[in-house]
């Protein structure tokens, strides 16, 4: 088995990440170009970006990430972990923790199990939530970021709470990922940054200036999938730059 490689700029550093996939409340307007797809190769990407760095993912709810933060996790632990060995002295396991909200199926307990056994993920009762005076992973886990990607209500309400405890940390809402992160990219209230429209809209001007200059039915396919795509690997790589070098040193494509 092929370890992956890692860095350590974000080596003690937790990311807290809110994402889902987006409700009718939005609309047809506030969706991802490729919509759910955008939504995995999103959080797919972020994952692989912190762990590489040596960093923390923190995420409150949604059940529907276990599985693929999960999947991501394991690309990255130690030869001892993937053959059940568990952990051995200087071993790196990604820590993935998951906050739940309310109460967990029979189906959903066995699958936790699991994961937790192979040391792929952590879980947690959530304490805090919307409660006065609780306690949730923002306060527990002191993230130092707050990534935004998709998702409805909750993640709106994730957002505030994190605009609200975490004060000055930054926020950053990926736009292109529709839902409530399309939402927080425009809310002065947030004050959300959003680089992934910007990177997204070179990308697919490039493309609209390669059809100009070409009419062959080869291009026109390649243009039209062109206009969808959004190079999530990229965009993840300048948030967690800007992570780690606290805002400064942005990088442009």
């Amino acid at each position: 088995m092929i370890r992956m490689k890692r860095g350590g700029r974000l080596e003690g550093q937790t990311i807290m990440l809110a994402a889902g996939v987006p409700d009718d409340k939005f609309g047809s307007e506030q969706k991802a170009p490729i919509d759910t797809w955008d939504i995995d190769q999103a959080v797919t990407a972020l994952a692989r970006a912190v762990f590489a760095e040596g960093g923390k993912l923190v995420v409150e709810g949604d059940p529907s990430l276990t599985l693929l933060l999960a999947m991501v996790a394991g690309e990255y632990q130690a030869q001892r972990f993937a053959e059940g060995s568990g952990p051995d002295e200087g071993d790196f396991a990604p820590s993935v923790r998951i906050y739940r909200n309310g109460s967990r199926s029979e189906r959903e307990g066995e699958n936790e199990d699991l994961l937790e056994r192979f040391h792929l993920v952590d879980f947690a009762s959530n304490t805090g939530g919307d409660i006065v005076g609780g306690f949730g992973p923002i306060e527990r886990e002191g993230p130092v970021a707050l990534i935004c990607i998709g998702g409805g209500r909750d993640v709106m309400n994730q957002a505030r709470r994190f605009a609200d405890t975490a004060f000055r940390r930054p926020i950053f809402a990926l736009k292109t990922t529709g839902g409530a992160a399309a939402q927080l990219a425009s809310d002065p209230s947030i004050a959300a940054e959003a680089i992934d429209a910007d990177i997204a809209e070179q990308v697919w001007t490039r493309a609209r200036t390669r059809l100009e200059s070409t009419e062959a039915a080869f291009d026109r396919r390649r243009h039209e999938l062109e206009q969808k795509v959004v190079p999530y690997p990229v965009i993840m790589q300048l948030i967690i730059a800007k992570i780690a070098l606290g805002g400064a040193g942005m990088l442009e494509m």
